[in-house]
């Protein structure tokens, strides 16, 4: 069996090249993208997974392409998830508070846990699917890719709580 071509982008990483580089010309179909983001797959080649466990790596361990496409670009990923949250949890108590005859705290506390809940469900398919969107609107360069073997650094692991501590 053969290898299959490749051509080289930006830091020496090689794509294969089945893997097209979409532009403003010839972008890629919306419905692709966005069901690529919902499975949690890196946008570009719907491959490779975006996270590990719930930190989102540095690039596709596929095609190589970063995620983080500039610094803080996670920031509205996160004001969608609130307003995706937000809405979903609208739309189920409000009818509970019109309809159901429950003490005001009961229906508060049920918000308060649908609030929560759906916001840790939906945070990473938020995140993934800002990408998404961000894409269809600014198609990848050949600049946002690295070599797909590099490794992601490691996550840090938290710092000691005796670190605050004041010293002798």
């Amino acid at each position: 069996m053969m290898a299959e071509p490749a051509r080289n982008v930006s830091g020496g990483a090689m794509l294969p090249a089945s893997l097209p580089l979409h532009t403003e010309a010839h972008p890629e179909p919306w419905g692709r993208v966005i069901g690529r983001a919902m499975r949690l797959r890196c946008p570009v080649c719907g491959q490779g997974p975006m996270f590990r466990g719930l930190t989102t790596r540095d690039h596709c361990p596929v095609c190589g392409f970063l995620f983080e496409r500039e610094v803080g670009y996670f920031t509205n990923g996160i004001v969608l998830n609130y307003m995706l949250a937000c809405t979903a949890t609208a739309f189920i108590v409000t009818p509970l508070a019109l309809f159901v005859r429950w003490p005001l705290y009961v229906t508060i506390g049920v918000a308060l846990a649908l609030a929560l809940g759906l916001t840790g469900l939906v945070f990473l398919h938020a995140k993934s699917l800002w990408l998404a969107v961000d894409l269809l609107a600014r198609p990848a360069e050949a600049g946002e890719f690295v070599d797909p073997t590099l490794p992601d650094p490691p996550v840090p692991a938290p710092h000691p709580a005796s670190s605050m501590e004041e010293s002798p």
